[in-house]
């Protein structure tokens, strides 16, 4: 206890750039499966995956913001001088 915890500020600045990469991939993802749909062939199956996109994109939306919080603190961290 009492000692102090030492971390790589250059490394959880890449983790941030990471975290913030991993969220316009799955945001491109959602873009390339809307432009699908129309070339499937099948409307039935166009809608089915309409409906997977829609209930994906709720899910992508609170991945998405919970990967922009959590790169924003290792942001924060990575720009102090001294890592607690």
């Amino acid at each position: 206890m009492g000692e102090r915890l030492k971390g790589d500020l250059a490394r959880i600045g890449e983790v941030a750039a990471q975290i913030t990469w991993i969220g316009a991939e799955l945001d491109r993802a959602t873009m390339l499966a809307d432009g699908y749909a129309s070339a499937l062939g099948s409307p039935r199956l166009a809608a089915m995956l309409h409906a997977f996109a829609a209930n994906w994109s709720i899910h992508r939306r609170r991945l998405v913001a919970d990967l922009r919080v959590q790169a924003d603190l290792a942001r924060e961290l990575a720009m102090r001088e001294d890592a607690i």
